[in-house]
């Protein structure tokens, strides 16, 4: 399954990302290729290969779980806010 967002080859050698996929029976994507960075509507039958790009998000935990920490210790201190 292609997402928008992917980077794609496609049948003629040339590499890009989609930017916008529409259709129904078939499938069409918007490419921004690498070359000269414009964007050129292909069928999706003329990807070769896509990868998908590293998740941007990052996974609670880490500074938020220190600070969580820190108000508990706060409260067991017998700080309170009213």
């Amino acid at each position: 399954m292609i997402l928008k967002g992917d980077r794609v080859q496609m049948v003629d050698g040339s590499t890009g990302e989609i930017v916008e996929l529409w259709g129904v029976a078939r499938l069409f994507a918007r490419i921004k290729r690498d070359s000269d960075g414009k964007t050129t509507p292909v069928m999706a039958s003329h990807i070769v290969s896509f990868q998908r790009p590293e998740p941007k998000l990052k996974l609670r935990g880490g500074e938020r779980s220190e600070k969580r920490k820190t108000s508990n210790d706060e409260a067991e201190a017998g700080y309170f806010l009213c």
